[in-house]
């Protein structure tokens, strides 16, 4: 697990990535994040292995890995505890 907490929109796309996959154009609109931000985002998740792309008809899209949903557990029971 990484060794620090995520800024709130990290958490948000790691939610959202949970539900489907999807591309950076959906996840800024479904977000209604910066660019930066979302790019941020997804490039300290994709080094710390929480979440992965693939190219699908010409578009990258991301998904959550399982260290991702690992991580969303965590977090989720942190929350409830």
């Amino acid at each position: 697990m990484p060794q620090n907490m995520y800024p709130i929109y990290y958490i948000q796309v790691l939610k959202q990535l949970e539900k489907n996959e999807s591309t950076k154009r959906e996840l800024l609109q479904k977000l209604n994040l910066t660019h930066n931000k979302l790019y941020r985002s997804l490039d300290r998740l994709l080094l710390d292995g929480l979440v992965t792309k693939e190219m699908k008809d010409g578009k990258e899209y991301y998904k959550l890995t399982e260290k991702g949903k690992q991580y969303l557990e965590l977090l989720k029971k942190l929350v409830n505890a």
